[in-house]
């Protein structure tokens, strides 16, 4: 589990710091902004990919000090639960990460990308004109 925390950090950690420069090159009044629509969507899972499994893996490792220490529990029952727990923490990180994706809610949010609409206000500013071209409904989602 402290094992799979600080893979997630990582990868969450890169993707945070490449903060705007993923951000499609043509999004207003975003400075370093290079990218394209796929970059900001990659950088966007893998922070939401962090930011879903990295309090799993926290939550579930502390779950095993607290079964070690006050339940007394073996090496071979741990090591079947983990097997459980990195498998469902996983799957949820990743569906998490990914449902985002065919709903295009991954978009500019200012200083990095991650669920937002585009252009930007256009699902809550009652005084927006035009349409959303993606994330319409994006604020019901972050």
């Amino acid at each position: 589990a402290l094992m799979a925390i600080s893979l997630v950090d990582l990868v969450s950690s890169l993707a945070f710091a490449l903060t705007t420069v993923p951000s499609p090159s043509w999004t207003p009044h975003v400075p370093y902004a290079s990218g394209n629509t796929a970059t900001c969507e990659a950088q966007a899972f893998f922070l939401q990919l962090g930011n879903v499994a990295a309090p799993l893996f926290s939550t579930f490792l502390t779950f095993l000090f607290l079964a070690i220490l006050n339940l007394q529990w073996t090496d071979d029952h741990i090591q079947k639960v983990e097997i459980w727990a990195h498998g469902l923490i996983w799957f949820v990180a990743l569906a998490c990460a990914s449902f985002p994706i065919p709903l295009d809610l991954y978009n500019n949010a200012y200083h990095m990308c991650w669920i937002n609409s585009y252009p930007e206000g256009c699902d809550y500013k009652a005084d927006f004109e035009g349409e959303c071209e993606r994330g319409a409904d994006s604020v019901f989602y972050s």
